[in-house]
């Protein structure tokens, strides 16, 4: 499983990395329409799309580096489910880089399940 956990790592960082560059410089030309354009929209309007790009550029480099890498993997959970969301409602056509990233976040959570344990403690000891 070793193996497993470094590729899908690589392939996770390499996916936030790049798609997160691109939201900057935009290298990979996509194309929105509807709702998903609407969607984009408000979110480059607010601002928090470039909040989202920064979180993903670093993320992935941490995952590339092998450096705080469950903290990486915390901070794209909730990024891997709306990438998951938008694609399964309004972007079908994106819709399995979507099970990939949420399968390999989800994948990578499970390898590191030591570390993540101790936030499904109901009641902590005093």
């Amino acid at each position: 499983m070793n193996k497993a956990a470094l590729v899908i790592r690589i392939l996770l960082g390499l996916i936030f990395f790049v798609f997160g560059l691109n939201g900057f410089f935009n290298f990979i030309k996509g194309e929105a329409s509807g709702a998903a354009l609407a969607f984009a929209t408000q979110l480059v309007e607010s601002k928090l799309f470039y909040v989202v790009k920064i979180l993903e550029v670093v993320a992935g480099a941490a995952l590339l580096s092998n450096y705080f890498v469950r903290l990486a993997i915390a901070i794209l959970a909730p990024i891997t489910f709306n990438i998951f969301w938008f694609h399964l409602v309004l972007a079908q056509e994106g819709l399995p880089i979507g099970i990939f990233v949420l399968a390999a976040n989800i994948f990578l959570i499970y390898y590191h399940k030591d570390a993540f344990a101790p936030l499904f403690v109901v009641k902590p000891r005093n």
